[in-house]
């Protein structure tokens, strides 16, 4: 799950990693243990292809839980993901650099 910046509403600041079950060709999440919390605005998962293209199951999970979704493709770098809103509809979602993320570089 996807969570804002409490300084920032338009800085995504945060990933909260809840368990699922993964096979072959599907994946499900624990939607109940979402935690309660107004921060939280939408997804991330990956996709073992370089397609960022959302499934059916996708947009069906897009339309009910928040407002941007992320979905990483193979090979997993910073130019090959795309983000959708609620609707599926692709936005332009961008990478910062600055003092959050300094340490990691």
């Amino acid at each position: 799950m996807l969570s804002v910046s409490a300084a920032d509403p338009f800085l995504l600041d945060e990933c909260v990693i809840l368990p699922a079950e993964f096979g072959w060709e599907h994946s499900e999440l624990r939607s109940d243990l979402i935690p309660f919390d107004k921060s939280i605005i939408g997804s991330v998962h990956s996709h073992p292809s370089p397609s960022t293209r959302p499934s059916s199951a996708d947009l069906g999970f897009f339309s009910r839980m928040g407002k941007v979704h992320l979905i990483l493709g193979h090979p997993y770098r910073e130019s090959s993901f795309s983000a959708y809103d609620s609707g599926g509809r692709k936005i332009h979602l961008g990478i910062v650099d600055g003092p959050l993320f300094s340490a990691q570089h």
